[in-house]
């Protein structure tokens, strides 16, 4: 390897280092309230499609947090037994089902929501004047290839 002498000089390496930290430290927090990471990024998700009073399906759920439809499908079963989502039938679109946040989904992300954006301040703040630079590294990293 090319990297053999010095490891930090490896991109992916240390891109894996900092992103298992950051994960561990919001894994952490999120245990406290019985989360999974997973399953707090399919409420939020939900809950950020929502505000725009549309009919949210897992597909979209799947489009905006990057986790592929047949991982939401299982998570949302997961939360639906644990009363945070119900589904029902699409008003459109017989062969899809509408997502809809429960009373307790609510009432879990007011509490999951600050913590996690506190840690992320905490964590990117470190970042200072350079967090919106990041944040276009990331956004172009992020596209198709």
């Amino acid at each position: 390897s090319k990297y053999k002498d010095n490891s930090e000089k490896s991109t992916g390496l240390l891109f894996m280092r900092v992103y298992n930290k950051w994960h561990f430290t919001i894994k952490q927090a999120l245990k406290e309230l019985n989360l999974t990471h997973p399953q707090f990024v399919v409420l939020a998700s939900l809950a950020y499609l929502s505000q725009n009073n549309i009919e949210v399906t897992q597909v979209m759920i799947s489009k905006i947090s990057g986790i592929d439809v047949m991982t939401v499908s299982q998570i949302l079963n997961l939360l639906e037994k644990h009363n945070f989502v119900k589904r029902k039938e699409h008003s459109k679109d017989t062969r899809a089902k509408t997502v809809v946040l429960d009373k307790k989904g609510e009432e879990i992300l007011q509490k999951a929501v600050p913590l996690v954006e506190r840690i992320d301040e905490i964590f990117f703040g470190k970042l200072d004047n350079d967090e919106d630079r990041f944040k276009q590294f990331l956004a172009k990293l992020n596209q198709e290839l």
